[in-house]
């Protein structure tokens, strides 16, 4: 089987997802070939380098506009070359491509993965109802849908029900490193890793720290850039360490190190980073934003708190600075117990792999 991924900005938690999905993919019998399609611009850099004797990354020049989409549009003509067997599309505008399919056979071989759909975004009404209808439409161009959580195959209602699958994200075994946590510091550290946009909820974290008394025991390194607009402002925000981008590896020690992973996203498909703090045994806060309480079990394995409310996000970090480090970390513990038990990485590749084999 050739399998070709197709993606536009492929950051963050899309990122993190296709890496590990095509690695796992490579590794197969039963694949001859993995293809990457993804931009140049906007994309994690560890990604665009991937390489093997069955991986090969083709970067395209591109950047959101009507000509971008109309660029998008016209690289159909280069995944028909490669002839794969699979065309797995990722996030909205990729998915678009769909239409050039919408009466053709080739459909049959399309998988399509919103990564959260664009309704589900914060958004006016008569927006969310334009592009649920161009969802609709774009439907009837692929295969399969695969949804990542089951809040997002509630949201798509109107979609045909038979044409979904729920697939719930993971991320592949992670390597050996120490899971004890630090006692030696007073301190509370935090965790925030993402896009400095306004879906991923940075701003209102930031809002919040401005209203914890000097005296706080709670410090915030945040991981992560803008890729489009800023929205805040890293020179003037009190207890809170910004430092840009980091590797895989470097993402997954300084959760390791962290006490508490926070996740104040207004909207989310998933929430994929929730599971790699859960991984090494650190607790999480999130917003109940898309499938977060689906991942976090509140006042059990983490805590959540109303989404796009700092109020409430101010509530939470109270909470937690009064916690002592034992408790924090029993909340660690049970998260990564709900991690092994119910995001299995394994059975997620063999599911997609099914979905893939359905005729």
């Amino acid at each position: 089987m050739v399998i070709l991924h197709f993606a536009e900005y492929a950051s963050g938690g899309v990122a993190t997802y296709l890496k590990d999905l095509i690695a796992a993919q490579s590794s197969r019998s039963d694949v001859e070939m993995v293809y990457l399609l993804v931009s140049e611009h906007n994309s994690d850099e560890e990604l665009l380098k991937m390489d093997g004797d069955k991986i090969k990354v083709l970067a395209y020049s591109y950047r959101r506009s009507f000509m971008g989409i109309h660029r998008l549009l016209g690289l159909s003509k280069v995944i028909e070359r490669l002839q794969p067997d699979i065309i797995h599309l990722h996030s909205s505008f990729p998915g678009l491509i769909r239409i050039k399919y919408l009466f053709s056979t080739t459909k049959n071989r399309i998988i399509y993965c919103s990564h959260g759909w664009s309704f589900n975004q914060e958004i006016r009404k008569y927006k969310k109802v334009g592009y649920g209808l161009i969802e609709w439409i774009l439907s009837h161009g692929c295969h399969k849908i695969i949804n990542i959580s089951k809040s997002e195959q509630k949201s798509a209602w109107f979609i045909n029900p038979k044409k979904m699958k729920i697939i719930y994200n993971s991320i592949s075994k992670k390597p050996e490193m120490n899971s004890e946590k630090s006692h030696s510091n007073d301190m509370i550290k935090l965790l925030f890793v993402g896009r400095l946009d306004r879906q991923k909820g940075i701003d209102l974290l930031v809002d919040s720290f401005d209203n914890l008394p000097d005296n706080s025991n709670l410090e915030l390194d945040v991981i992560g850039d803008a890729i489009v607009d800023p929205i805040v402002d890293k020179f003037n925000a009190k207890k809170i360490n910004f430092k840009g981008w980091k590797t895989k590896d470097e993402v997954r020690r300084a959760m390791q190190e962290s006490d508490v992973l926070i996740v104040p996203s207004r909207w989310e498909g998933f929430g994929l980073v929730a599971l790699e703090a859960m991984q090494v045994g650190t607790m999480v806060v999130a917003s109940d934003a898309g499938a977060l309480p689906e991942i976090v079990i509140n006042n059990e394995t983490g805590m959540i708190f109303k989404a796009d409310s700092v109020k409430a996000i101010t509530r939470t970090l109270s909470a937690v600075q009064n916690m002592t480090k034992m408790e924090i970390q029993a909340f660690g513990k049970r998260g990564e117990k709900r991690y092994q038990n119910r995001f299995n990485y394994s059975h997620m590749v063999d599911s997609v792999m099914n979905v893939y084999y359905e005729k």
